[in-house]
Formats: C-alpha cells, structure tokens, sequence
C-alpha cells in the first residue's frame, strides 16, 4: 500500500470517527420536562428574560426555577442544563445562552415523542 493510499485511508477513519461523535453529541435528547404548567411557565420566563437580556428577570427565574426543583417538580438532569444556560446568561453570554435554551425547548416531547408542539413556550412559537 502506497503512503499516499495509506494517508488518505487514515484521513477517512478521522471523518468517520469525527462524524459519529458529531452525531453522538448533536442528536443526543434532551433531559425531558414533566407536563407541569408551573414548570412550563418557569422556563418560558427564563427564555424570556434571556432573549430580553434582562438580568433582573434572569435573577428571578433563578429563584423560581430553583424553587420548583428543591420542590422535587423539575429532575436532575433538566435542573443541570438550565443551571447551564443561566449561568452563560450571568456572564454576559446571552446569544448563546437563548440558542442552547432554545435547542433544549424544542428537544422536548410530548406524547409518543414528538416534540411538545403548542405547548405555549415562548421558544415554541419563534420558528
């Protein structure tokens, strides 16, 4: 085998392997929300208040957020990639911070997994 077919076989295998991790990460679901208004009402808040860039409202759905999950309403993970998007949003990330929030609305589902479609999230209606 000639180092040049040696060379362009190995640059295949780095396409595969970064490809499969692409699609890993990118297609992996999103931690879920339980079918609670007061939950639904809270993280559209947070949406609002980060595309608003308003750091007075962040600070409130902060608490509130953080309120319905010390009440055992929001799980774990969920709580985790919200703690994520306001603490971009506390550094000044905002643009960021609404994408990664935005992709974490519309990765939830409703019934039979589809995507909660007309759940009243603000980030569901902006497509």
């Amino acid at each position: 085998m000639s180092t040049r077919s040696k060379f362009g076989l190995g640059s295949l295998a780095v396409i595969v392997v970064l490809s499969a991790a692409w699609l890993w990460f990118g297609l992996r679901s999103q931690p879920q929300l339980p079918a609670s208004d007061e939950v639904m009402k809270a993280v559209d808040g947070l949406f609002t208040a980060v595309t608003a860039r308003d750091a007075a409202r962040l600070s409130a759905c902060q608490r509130r957020l953080e309120a319905i999950h010390q009440g055992g309403h929001l799980p774990e993970a969920a709580w985790k990639k919200l703690q994520g998007v306001m603490a971009m949003s506390e550094r000044g990330e905002w643009e960021p911070a609404a994408r990664r929030l935005y992709d974490f609305i519309q990765g939830q589902r409703g019934d039979g997994g589809k995507p909660a479609v007309g759940s009243g999230l603000t980030a569901m209606n902006h497509r």
